[in-house]
């Protein structure tokens, strides 16, 4: 099953941020293109790698937002309404993409991999509304009392994301090969 590792390589480069000064080298848009070949060839496998290809366009179209000027840096409100959608968009990426994983174990007999690829999602789905509710919080009330709040709410965000990475990996060595 071929596409696995373009999906892998296009979530780190969503993952990580190469900037030479304050210019990203590598931006998150050449990560989603690299998703969307991955998820093209794996879409013929299980409709929900579809579904995930249609949430990484849009996620790809949002990145496009980030060398356009048209937000206002001033305005809160729409900057964190874009952080929202963004967050929204990849929940509903990643749990297609778990999802599309866990649907061709279990056709295929891989019981590990299909339980690893629902946990994955809801370690994801938990560290993501945490990370949210963080957020909130900082809006809300003086930002200095939730330092340690936020540094453990981007670790869980940081173990969630490399376990979604792992899964993927596991995809391709357990289901890549056949």
């Amino acid at each position: 099953m071929k596409g696995f590792m373009y999906v892998f390589w296009g979530l780190i480069l969503l993952f990580v941020d190469f900037k030479l000064v304050q210019y990203d080298i590598l931006p998150d848009l050449v990560g989603c293109i690299l998703i969307i070949i991955g998820l093209k060839q794996l879409s013929s496998h299980h409709m929900h790698f579809k579904n995930a290809m249609n949430y990484i366009i849009l996620l790809a179209i949002l990145s496009l937002f980030e060398y356009i000027p048209l937000f206002n840096p001033n305005n809160w409100f729409l900057a964190i309404l874009f952080v929202y959608v963004n967050l929204v968009l990849h929940l509903y990426f990643i749990y297609n993409l778990c999802k599309g994983i866990e649907k061709v174990a279990s056709r295929k007999g891989h019981i590990t991999l299909e339980r690893n690829a629902s946990s994955r999602f809801k370690i994801f789905l938990w560290a993501t509304i945490t990370s949210a509710i963080v957020v909130l919080l900082l809006l809300m009330t003086n930002a200095s009392l939730f330092g340690l709040l936020t540094f453990v709410a981007i670790i869980f965000q940081i173990i969630s994301y490399v376990l979604v990475l792992a899964l993927v990996w596991e995809a391709e060595t357990r289901l890549g090969a056949r």
